[in-house]
């Protein structure tokens, strides 16, 4: 009784520990990040009334046209707080959820894109868990978005999905009462500053790494909400012009006719 008992306390310390992070995160959303593209709306309007004025035609196009770029970003940011609210852990209905499945969806998903990048993808011995289906599905689909996304423009794309059983007990957000695996994504992208890594699981996060990385910034944000979901961890390492691991620990197990111990085993295939 008092582990059962010490164990509730240190899923409800976890819990609001999230939660505040959460709330942390949401007040610097509302007071800087929504408030920028609504400032520039406001200043390319007043601009846009002063060249209707002026009869100047093409600028006021020019400014018609900033505007509904700024409302379409604007759009896009409620959006994804919308799909990050979406999901929140009393919406979720575990089901037995078959990783391997999950990952050839993902590819289909992606083929076109990997096609382009003459991709090598290759894939370990993955097992079957209790999951929320489509949340998993949404992890991998980032997971590999990003890995596409920082990809080396002069080098074919390479990701692994590897896959063992955890066995340490270190880590002091995970119950010790239960059996975890740890999936590990693998790149050969770009990498991201070892200085950026503190914050890219943060809403709307940026990274200093040119226009053509950019996106809206939620990606992880979404991923490490699934993993907190699933009552386990997310962790990145990345090093500039190598390479990002990403490595996902959540509760499951190895059945008898899968391989505890495979790293990169079996399934490689190059996408030309």
């Amino acid at each position: 009784m008092l582990e059962q008992s010490n164990y509730a306390v240190k899923n409800l310390s976890l819990q609001l520990t999230n939660t505040l992070d959460e709330n942390r995160q949401f007040r610097h959303v509302s007071s800087h990040t929504m408030q920028e593209p609504l400032r520039k709306l406001q200043v390319f309007s007043g601009m846009l009334i002063d060249a209707i004025r002026q009869k100047d035609a093409a600028k006021a196009e020019h400014l018609a046209l900033r505007i509904k770029t700024g409302a379409e970003r604007f759009s896009s940011l409620i959006k994804e707080l919308s799909r990050f609210s979406d999901l929140q852990e009393e919406n979720t209905s575990f089901q037995q959820t078959d990783l391997e499945y999950i990952i050839e969806m993902v590819h289909a998903e992606f083929r076109p894109k990997l096609q382009e990048k003459k991709s090598v993808v290759r894939v370990g011995a993955l097992p079957v868990i209790w999951a929320v289906s489509q949340q998993i599905e949404e992890l991998f689909y980032h997971l590999f978005d990003n890995a596409i996304k920082f990809s080396k423009k002069d080098l074919p794309l390479e990701i692994s999905v590897s896959c063992k059983q955890y066995v340490s007990d270190i880590n002091t957000q995970l119950s010790h009462e239960k059996r975890y695996i740890e999936i590990e994504v693998k790149d050969n992208g770009v990498g991201i500053d070892e200085t950026q890594l503190e914050k890219i699981f943060d809403m709307f996060s940026q990274l200093p790494s040119g226009a053509d990385h950019q996106g809206v910034g939620m990606g992880l944000t979404i991923c490490r909400k699934i993993i907190r979901n699933h009552a386990g961890v997310i962790t990145i390492k990345s090093q500039t012009g190598i390479g990002t691991s990403v490595s996902v620990i959540m509760p499951g197990e190895f059945g008898a006719t899968d391989h505890p111990n495979s790293e990169i085993e079996g399934r490689s295939f190059r996408l030309a």
